[in-house]
């Protein structure tokens, strides 16, 4: 018995002491406790959230004279008739003829004309090439025979000219004496007509055979430019000695071009081949406006990928280029329909993408509404959904209203 209560008191000791000392430790230790209760989990503080309506949102209001200083108009958004279409992918060629090639007529030196080099523009009438002629001793006797050829020839005009004019003389004066008629004062003036003319032909290859006789190998010749192109290629070195009849240079016009489309010969059928196309671009893009007019050519295909070539014709206004790749929409035989549209200038493209444009809900408080254009032409930006129908868009100063909106500007 005495064993059990040893163990018994034993037991009530260590659970007292188990109890008490949390206590203990408070008392004996006030910074520990402090310690213990800092680690508590703290209380969340409640945040203040502010709603914002969702008709508040891409809003601008501005004062009357601000929208008037600006210049801001709208439009409503129209109904037109858009013909069907389906995009193919293209490229940009030169047509065969828009290149010229120059070439030399006489044998002699070749020199460009100072700053000419490949890729320069050149105008109609521009000087490109002096040619300084080399004239062998045959030539040279050829030039003095024809010389004294032309000498006989023009005494022989100076002396019809001046028979003529003894009878145009002799018929005014008898019909100023009422005694000649006026027919024949008339033939007689033509006749004169016609000896000044070939006396002066005479006249000049007279001059031109006694320069290439005195000159020699000093005079020169000068090449130029019949139409306006770019210098595509030069054949030669300046100073280089050509014989008549080589190749100096091609000068191409890149005003018209051809766009060549890759047709399966499948759709053939579904693709009207006499209409214009268009170019497949971004709205506002200065491309979209582009135009192409069919041009009538020879069948060509290609076996290995079972296309058939298309070919239109582009009025180019520099941003196209001989070899660059584009993306074509061809009008499709079936019958146009009713599609909204709007001008391309209300559009506004942000930096993802995105095209928006502004509705003009009263006079100084516009909304930008994103909207989706399925095609963009010289006429318009076609609307890809009627929800749009009726209502005021901003035409004139939508960049400006984004800018004000956003901060941000193209």
């Amino acid at each position: 018995m005495s064993a059990q209560s040893s163990v018994l008191s034993f037991a009530l000791r260590r659970s007292l002491l188990l109890w008490w000392s949390p206590l203990l430790v408070a008392i004996t230790h006030p910074g520990i406790a402090a310690e213990n209760n800092s680690k508590a989990p703290a209380t969340p503080a409640v945040v203040q959230t502010t709603t914002i309506a969702e008709a508040q949102l891409n809003q601008v209001s501005l004062p009357f004279e601000t929208v008037k200083k600006l210049g801001i108009s709208s439009s409503k958004v129209t109904t037109a008739s858009v013909q069907p279409y389906q995009s193919y992918p293209a490229e940009v060629s030169v047509p065969p003829a828009a290149l010229a090639a120059y070439s030399t007529p006489v044998s002699g030196t070749v020199q460009p004309a100072p700053g000419l080099h490949i890729g320069s523009k050149v105008q109609a009438g521009q000087r490109l090439f002096t040619i300084t002629p080399i004239v062998s001793p045959e030539t040279r006797l050829n030039l003095m025979t024809s010389l004294a050829d032309a000498s006989g020839q023009q005494q022989a005009a100076e002396k019809q000219l001046a028979a003529h004019t003894l009878t145009l003389n002799r018929s005014s004066q008898l019909q100023a004496e009422r005694v000649g008629s006026q027919k024949a004062v008339d033939e007689a003036q033509a006749n004169v007509a016609l000896a000044q003319a070939n006396l002066h032909a005479i006249q000049q290859k007279r001059h031109l055979l006694q320069q290439a006789v005195e000159q020699g190998a000093t005079g020169s010749y000068y090449v130029t430019a019949a139409g306006t192109g770019l210098l595509g290629n030069l054949y030669f070195t300046p100073g280089q000695l050509l014989v008549a009849g080589a190749r100096l240079a091609d000068v191409v016009d890149q005003q018209t071009l051809w766009v060549t489309v890759s047709l399966p010969h499948a759709h053939l059928n579904r693709i009207d081949l006499k209409a214009d196309a268009w170019l497949d671009q971004q709205p506002g893009d200065s491309q979209a406006a582009y135009s192409l007019k069919p041009v009538s050519s020879m069948p060509e295909g290609d076996v290995l990928s079972g296309t058939r070539k298309l070919i239109y014709a582009v009025q180019a206004k520099g941003d196209l280029v001989p070899m660059q790749r584009l993306t074509v929409q061809l009008p499709l035989r079936h019958t146009p329909r009713p599609r909204l549209s709007l001008p391309c200038a209300a559009t506004i493209v942000d930096i993802y993408g995105n095209t928006w444009v502004y509705l003009q809900q009263e006079t100084t408080r516009f909304t930008r509404q994103q909207v989706f254009i399925s095609l963009s032409t010289a006429q318009g930006c076609v609307l890809a959904d009627q929800r749009l129908a009726g209502k005021a868009v901003v035409t004139q100063g939508a960049q400006e209203l984004f800018a004000i909106e956003t901060g941000y500007t193209h």
